[in-house]
């Protein structure tokens, strides 16, 4: 079983080397590959060491390949972006709308998937020190669906939670400026 894991974690590896060289097509083959083999190879061990190897590779495995997703989905919105712009300076063209809408269409099919994962690698990995930076991700993914509420009740758990976590003072300090910065346009507004 250890040359198994020790397999397990070289193949870990080559997904770390992708992830860092920005190759993320590579990073989720890799973790597929991974998987497979995890799921096919037999390992049944009393050792607590190997028990805690494999739970850790299973974890990162799983995080990094939420934030591959994440990684790819960034042009796609990027593209939204940019048509949404083209849109304001040609308002009636309709060949535009209908970019935008298929564009937006697939962000937002992205997005939940991403949701869907982060939340479900939250509450599979509920004690990871990675904990926090998920939630911050996952109020994230809420404030780009335009889900104020849900993005702020995963905000308001993780400032529960976690208070002294730096993603927390983050988010704080992100937060005073948006207000800042909406108190201005109001009153420039009014």
């Amino acid at each position: 079983v250890a040359g198994r894991v020790d397999k397990a974690q070289n193949m870990f590896g080559v997904v770390n080397i992708y992830f860092k060289g920005e190759q993320y097509d590579k990073v989720l083959t890799s973790i597929k590959t991974l998987q497979d083999y995890i799921s096919k190879e037999d390992f049944k061990t009393d050792d607590n060491e190997l028990l805690s190897k494999l739970k850790s590779l299973d974890e990162n495995s799983s995080l990094l390949r939420m934030y591959a997703l994440d990684k790819l989905a960034a042009p796609k919105k990027k593209e939204a972006r940019v048509l949404k712009s083209e849109l304001k300076e040609k308002p009636d063209d309709a060949e535009l709308k209908a970019k935008l809408e298929a564009a937006e269409e697939v962000v937002k099919k992205d997005l939940n998937k991403m949701v869907t994962e982060f939340d479900n690698w939250i509450n599979k990995y509920s004690k990871s020190d990675q904990i926090p930076v998920a939630m911050a991700r996952l109020g994230g993914l809420y404030q780009e669906l335009n889900n104020s509420s849900k993005a702020k009740a995963v905000y308001e758990k993780l400032r529960r939670l976690y208070p002294e976590h730096e993603v927390v003072k983050q988010i704080s300090i992100n937060s005073r400026s948006e207000d800042r910065r909406v108190g201005k346009e109001s009153k420039i507004n009014q």
